[in-house]
């Protein structure tokens, strides 16, 4: 049975599969650097430790569901057109360690009650959304929650400009052919 499927820096595109969620061994998918586009599956492999979906093209929102992923390490999903919020059950991945967000779409408010549980993340990248606010009261929260060897990117309102300007830029300018 599939346990790691990488096919990373090979300009695939088109939707990710939704039957993945069928590969029920699959623990690691690492599919980023291609032209992936169209939404993340509603449904993920349940035991699925590593999702590195970074720098494609994937829009829509990151799926509730994504708190059955209990044994998640890595969330990287940064670089895509990611909209709406980010899902309160995020907080059900009590593995995480890296949690990647970093220039998308993303608005609303953080969820902090929901990131402060995540007691093994290590890094945390929510910089470049223009549109998502976080509290400083949830700031501070998450902030003291972390550990302290831990890194963390909060989104700004320097990061509208940023996304303005980085939208202007050819997509090969981001070392994409």
């Amino acid at each position: 049975s599939l346990r790691s499927l990488s096919c990373h820096e090979n300009a695939l595109s088109g939707e990710i599969p939704a039957n993945l969620r069928f590969c029920s061994a699959l623990r690691r998918l690492v599919l980023h650097t291609n032209f992936f586009s169209g939404p993340l599956p509603e449904h993920l492999p349940l035991r699925l430790q590593l999702l590195m979906v970074h720098n494609n093209l994937l829009s829509g929102s990151l799926p509730g569901s994504i708190g059955g992923c209990l044994a998640l390490t890595c969330l990287s999903c940064s670089q895509n057109e990611l909209s709406g919020p980010i899902p309160e059950s995020i907080g059900q991945c009590v593995s995480l360690q890296v949690l990647g967000l970093y220039q998308n779409r993303l608005s609303g408010e953080v969820p902090w009650q929901a990131i402060r549980s995540l007691l093994h993340l290590r890094k945390l990248g929510l910089h470049g959304n223009p549109a998502l606010r976080i509290d400083p009261i949830g700031k501070q929260a998450i902030e003291e929650a972390l550990p302290p060897d831990a890194k963390a990117w909060w989104p700004r309102e320097a990061d509208a400009a940023a996304a303005a300007a980085m939208a202007q830029q050819p997509r090969s300018a981001w070392g994409m052919p």
